[in-house]
């Protein structure tokens, strides 16, 4: 039913008009009359009608200005003007404001009734044009979310855009207004043929955080990597928002992936900040999984094909079984590689070389087993990878070599002890004399043995066993001097010295150490 109103001063008029016409059976009903325009103006703006039907002269608020007035505040009133034969200057007016109705006093009810009906017609077919453009806009909605994705994905891969074609499409996405800079974050997961809704609720999540410090305008995926084009901030807050999506995504789908971030710059160039993207992704072979890249990461490649690396050291650490010295030696290697910097395939070669120095210190039947994991090498995307892989077999290996010579290793430290145990005295006592002119052994390989057998370094054990012994000499023999004691541990060319050591050995002097074993009786000395 539409609501229908009547304004006009003939009070005669209006009752013909609200009587004659059966407004129910043409889906009409008269909300109410008003007899000038001051009253038909609180009557429309209390039942907000659809149709209006007012005279043009009236006292007060005649009906130009009713409807002036109405069509400020309810645009969408219709309006039937009742006009005598000398008011059509005001009818033209009205048509200014959109009255394509007016009917000539003296009228029937046909007339009023036909009017109504075009009226109705109209209103119908204005609504029904607004719902079937709200369901396009609707329908367009939900898929531009779509088309947006679709177009950046064409127009990072090199699509050719004319300016028209950008321009249109800026102002189908509202991005026509953006002046600020914009910068591109390409994710990419770590993992190889995964879902697709591991790449739907990584985006998902990332456009969310993003979002909330700043204004995301499109995002797409292109084959592993996720591409959003955002506005421009401050690199700390960018790494501050990832540190987020790293975690959340982590905690529900156990996967990492990587993100580069490109510098800022307009809009139009989106293409050339996603190239920017993919070659900082690059750089991750030497940063290792989940790594935040910036263009300020990249450094310039070294030239040279060499690398300088003591592969000796390295070698005598794995025949002695000693898998912690040689994993700092492999830590060296992979840190000058990363200082580098040097070509990925050159990085690879030099990864295969330090895996094949290792790999000859294996035994035969190990070799063919170990052999198949350099395959693996060349198709790892990551230095931290292939350091992993490489430690991995160094400590089988290592592992091996202390199992064949534990038994040759105490064998060694047995002899160390027990000449160190009974040479106390001796001043010149030290491992480098007891490796090279007593076991003819690399001093520094006998250091490592030792400790790794006793679980001390060489001085730590001498310089317990000489104050033990000490202590052992004050025990036995109370009469004796401190410069005699400091004499018999090796000690004698500073008896200061020796007290020092032998205090923070014990937690007391020499002296104090003698009244306390011997009953309080302090001897001079």
């Amino acid at each position: 039913m539409r609501k229908v109103i009547l304004v006009d001063d003939e009070e005669f008029i209006v009752q013909g008009i609200a009587s004659v016409i059966d407004w129910q059976s043409h889906h009409a009903e008269l909300a109410a009359t008003a007899l000038d325009g001051e009253s038909g103006l609180k009557e429309i703006l209390r039942h907000q009608p659809d149709i209006v039907i007012t005279d043009i002269r009236m006292p007060g608020i005649d009906g130009m200005e009713l409807i002036k007035r109405t069509k400020e505040l309810l645009p969408n009133v219709r309006f039937i003007v009742l006009s005598g034969y000398g008011d059509f200057q005001y009818a033209q007016q009205a048509m200014n404001y959109g009255v394509k109705h007016y009917l000539l006093k003296p009228c029937n009810e046909m007339e009023i009734i036909h009017a109504l009906e075009q009226l109705m017609k109209e209103i119908e077919e204005t609504q029904q044009k607004e719902l079937s453009i709200r369901a396009m806009k609707q329908n367009l909605e939900k898929v531009m979310p779509q088309i947006k994705e679709q177009f950046l994905k064409e127009y990072l891969l090199n699509k050719r855009y004319s300016h028209k074609d950008w321009d249109y499409y800026a102002r189908l996405f509202q991005l026509e207004p953006i002046v600020a800079p914009v910068c591109v974050l390409t994710f990419q997961l770590e993992h190889e043929m995964v879902d697709y809704e591991y790449y739907f609720a990584l985006q998902n999540i990332a456009v969310e955080i993003l979002q909330e410090n700043g204004s995301v305008f499109m995002s797409t995926t292109i084959g592993q990597n996720i591409v959003i084009l955002m506005e421009s901030a401050a690199l700390p807050a960018l790494q501050k928002d990832i540190f987020r999506i790293q975690e959340i995504y982590q905690s529900y789908y156990k996967m990492s992936f990587s993100v580069a971030i490109s510098e800022a710059d307009e809009i139009r160039q989106a293409r050339s900040l996603y190239k920017e993207t993919l070659e900082c992704l690059k750089h991750k072979f030497y940063l290792g999984e989940s790594a935040i890249i910036a263009k300020s990461d990249l450094v310039g490649q070294r030239q040279e094909d060499m690398l300088p690396f003591d592969f000796d050291s390295l070698c005598l650490c794995l025949r002695s079984g000693l898998a912690d010295e040689a994993a700092r030696e492999i830590d060296d290697f992979f840190e000058e590689l990363i200082h580098s910097q040097m070509n990925m395939n050159k990085a690879r070669s030099h990864c295969l070389t330090l895996f094949s120095v290792i790999l000859k210190e294996s035994d035969s039947a190990a070799t063919e087993h170990l052999l198949k994991r350099a395959v693996q090498i060349v198709d790892m995307p990551t230095l931290a990878e292939m350091k992993r892989l490489i430690v991995g077999t160094m400590e089988e290996i290592a592992e091996a070599h202390y199992r064949e010579q534990r038994n040759s290793y105490h064998s060694i430290v047995r002899k160390a002890l027990e000449f160190t145990d009974g040479h106390l005295e001796d001043p010149n006592l030290s491992l480098n004399y007891l490796a090279q002119q007593i076991l003819y052994l690399n001093a520094h390989y006998l250091g490592k043995l030792f400790k790794s057998e006793t679980g001390m370094k060489y001085t730590d054990y001498l310089m317990n066993a000489r104050m033990e012994k000490a202590k052992e000499l004050i025990e036995k023999n109370r009469k004796l001097k401190i410069y005699q004691i400091a004499d018999a541990t090796g000690l004698s060319e500073n008896s200061q010295y020796f007290s020092q050591v032998f205090k923070k050995h014990t937690g007391y002097t020499p002296s104090e150490y003698k009244a306390i074993i011997h009953d309080g009786q302090e001897d001079e000395d």
